[in-house]
């Protein structure tokens, strides 16, 4: 008889044979080494404080079409192990007391913080790894958000991506910063020492999809983003949307805040030319329905770090229109806002609307091209590698 097993048994099952689930209920990751070559006879070891779940995939042989964090999450460990280090590794907001002795330590965000200092020494290397800019920017510019939505609506909203954990002990104590965005990710770490900055990356497209000229003159804009709606900049969005013809289309996949629906709910929900499609994933069947409808993606993140959503898009084709503080490089392939204001929005909008369909068409070939050699996987690989190595020196 064959026994049936439910699949969250079956995580259950493999979660005990690849990771360590301790008493009282972490998980945590010893002794990684699957890329470690059988030539460092004297490996040296380190700890990652990032993210459990993606090593467990790798074990696993669980294939993913995700980068961003997951694939950060995979990739740090694998780097480190060609690097010659065995890994331990923990989630990043694991509070709960470290032992080892590590030559290395690579850690995001402040929460856990002081349990990693109880394991430093003098002999060992510490190194912030940062998904975003530096944490008073970062709440600076959130604030400023918030300030530009309440002077239009005349509304009290509240922070919805602020940064509270402590994390200015964590960037002073280490001794480097990997900053994930573009150059000017890196320049909000400026008054630290060893900043180095680190583009996203996204995993290849085995069938790219075929990019076509539209039959009609309907044109459409994605918005695909993580939590936070007013961070990310969808109201601008939407306040823009109010004022432009309908065979503009929006497409929003995203998490919606019950009080961002609350004051939007017309717009979202009752309004022809804007879709509103929750949280989709990636590259699946649904996925390309929408973006089979959209030429361009956007973006208006008061301060990010290399979101995946825009590599992810760009890799589509999808011609990015982002804020400067997305922190993302785009070449000369999309649109970069100034102000990051409705009135912006609507003006380039409407610009972009009197394109031709053939010189759109090809502006996403080239893009989709640049793209995909731009945000290679094996790009971060090589640039990650290459930080440790020097920060290591």
């Amino acid at each position: 008889m064959v026994k049936i097993i439910s699949t969250i048994q079956y995580k259950l099952a493999l979660l005990r044979k690849l990771a360590r689930v301790e008493k009282n209920g972490l998980v945590r990751i010893y002794d990684y080494k699957k890329y470690l070559s059988s030539s460092y006879q004297q490996p040296k070891r380190a700890l990652v404080s990032y993210l459990v779940n993606p090593v467990i995939d790798d074990l696993s042989g669980t294939q993913t079409s995700l980068f961003s964090n997951n694939g950060a999450g995979r990739t740090i460990p694998k780097i480190l192990n060609e690097l010659g280090y065995i890994v331990d590794v923990i989630n990043w907001d694991d509070t709960k007391p470290i032992k080892g002795e590590y030559d290395l330590m690579v850690f995001h965000g402040g929460k856990n913080f002081e349990q990693i200092k109880k394991v430093r020494t003098n002999r060992n290397k510490l190194v912030y790894y940062s998904t975003g800019s530096y944490w008073r920017y970062h709440n600076d510019k959130e604030q400023k958000r918030l300030d530009y939505f309440q002077t239009r609506h005349n509304k009290q909203y509240k922070l919805d991506r602020e940064i509270q954990d402590a994390e200015e002990q964590a960037n002073t104590q280490a001794d480097a910063i990997i900053s994930l965005g573009n150059q000017d990710a890196a320049t909000t770490y400026a008054k630290f020492k060893h900043v180095y900055h680190l583009e996203g990356a996204s995993m290849p497209i085995t069938s790219p999809r075929t990019i076509q000229a539209s039959n009609s003159n309907e044109l459409g804009f994605l918005f695909m983003a993580g939590p936070g709606n007013l961070h990310k900049g969808l109201d601008i969005i939407l306040d823009a949307w109010a004022n432009l013809p309908k065979n503009l289309h929006l497409h929003i996949i995203t998490y919606l805040d019950d009080d961002f629906v609350d004051y939007y709910r017309k717009q979202l929900y009752s309004t022809s030319n804007i879709h509103t499609h929750g949280y989709v994933m990636q590259r699946s069947e649904q996925y390309y329905q929408v973006i089979n409808d959209c030429q361009f993606s956007m973006l208006l993140s008061c301060s990010e770090g290399s979101p995946g959503s825009v590599i992810e898009s760009m890799h589509q084709g999808l011609i990015p229109i982002i804020s400067k503080q997305s922190h993302v490089d785009i070449g000369s392939h999309g649109y970069v806002l100034k102000e990051n204001t409705v009135e912006e929005v609507e003006g380039l909008v409407q610009k972009l609307s009197k394109l031709k369909q053939n010189e759109i068409v090809q502006s996403q070939l080239e893009l989709r091209n640049w793209a995909q050699h731009q945000f290679r996987v094996q790009n971060y690989e090589k640039q990650f590698a290459t930080i440790i190595e020097e920060i290591m020196k």
